[in-house]
C-alpha cells in the first residue's frame, strides 16, 4: 500500500494549493499512477496564527489543528505537512503522536541551508 501524505492547509489557501502543485511538479513520474498520493485539507477559517501568538490565545487554534489532523488520520494519511510556517509555532502543543507524524518544514529549511555554503534570506511573519 502506497503511503498517503496529508496537507493541512488553508492557512494561506493559495500557498497550500501552490505547495501541492510543487509536490507534483517535483515528483513527475512516467505514469500518473506512480505519483504521490496527497490529500489537501484546505480550511481558510482557521484562526489567524500571528494574532493567536501575539494575544496568547491559542486554545481555539490548537483545537482546530487537532480536529483537522484527526480528519486526515481517518482518511489514512501517514505523514502530515503544514505549509503555514507560522503554524509550526503551535506544533509542540499538539499531542505527541501527532507531532511525530508532522513533516517539519522548518527542519527541512534549516537542514537545506546548513548543507550549503550559500547565504539565504528567509522572510516570514
Amino acid at each position: 500500500m502506497k503511503k498517503i501524505l496529508g496537507i493541512l492547509g488553508g492557512m494561506g489557501p493559495m500557498a497550500s494549493t501552490e505547495f501541492l502543485k510543487t509536490i507534483y511538479e517535483c515528483n513527475l513520474a512516467n505514469l500518473e499512477q506512480e505519483s504521490p498520493i496527497c490529500i489537501l485539507y484546505s480550511d481558510p477559517t482557521i484562526c489567524d496564527r500571528t494574532s493567536a501568538i501575539i494575544n496568547n490565545s491559542s486554545k481555539l487554534l490548537i483545537k482546530s489543528l487537532i480536529d483537522k489532523f484527526e480528519a486526515l488520520e481517518q482518511i489514512g494519511v501517514n505523514k502530515v505537512v503544514i505549509p503555514c510556517i507560522t503554524a509550526h509555532h503551535f506544533l509542540p502543543k499538539l499531542p505527541l503522536e501527532m507531532q511525530n507524524k508532522v513533516v517539519s518544514l522548518i527542519d527541512i529549511i534549516v537542514e537545506e541551508v546548513l548543507n550549503t555554503r550559500k547565504k539565504y534570506l528567509l522572510l516570514c511573519t
